[in-house]
């Protein structure tokens, strides 16, 4: 996306090194936030959250690709393009903790397999090379 940029290459490279730089730098941040998630988080009920959705991260990727489909598609909701960003933001954050909430109840507590889980172990199943 930086060579798309109309200035010359100088400029363009100060902007890759900057990006790259500082997403290293996040690293060892973000690597110190999960493991103290991991050891203190997994206690708390907002956890659990994060857990469900590890339990059934396609149906969690269908149910928010629907839910924004139906919201930015101009033939349904139409918000493409009249909300901010922090609008966008805001029913992102929304979307994904009330399908967490509802994959969690639904699926994770009472120990069945998700939809769409369901449906790829079907599908797949079978296809592999037997011996």
């Amino acid at each position: 996306g930086w060579f798309a940029l109309n200035c010359d290459g100088r400029v363009i490279w100060q902007f890759y090194l900057a990006e790259t730089t500082s997403m290293l730098a996040s690293v060892p941040v973000l690597l110190k936030l999960f493991a103290w998630l991991a050891q203190h988080g997994s206690r708390t009920p907002t956890f659990r959250l994060f857990e469900a959705v590890g339990h059934a991260p396609l149906t969690m990727f269908v149910g928010q690709s629907v839910v924004f489909t139906l919201a930015f598609n101009p033939m349904f909701g139409g918000l493409y393009g009249q909300i901010g960003r922090l609008g966008v933001l805001a029913i992102a954050l929304l979307t994904y903790t009330l399908l967490a909430i509802w994959i969690d109840r639904q699926f994770v507590r009472r120990s069945v397999v998700p939809p769409v889980e369901r449906l790829w172990r079907k599908l797949s199943s079978g296809r592999g090379n037997r011996r």
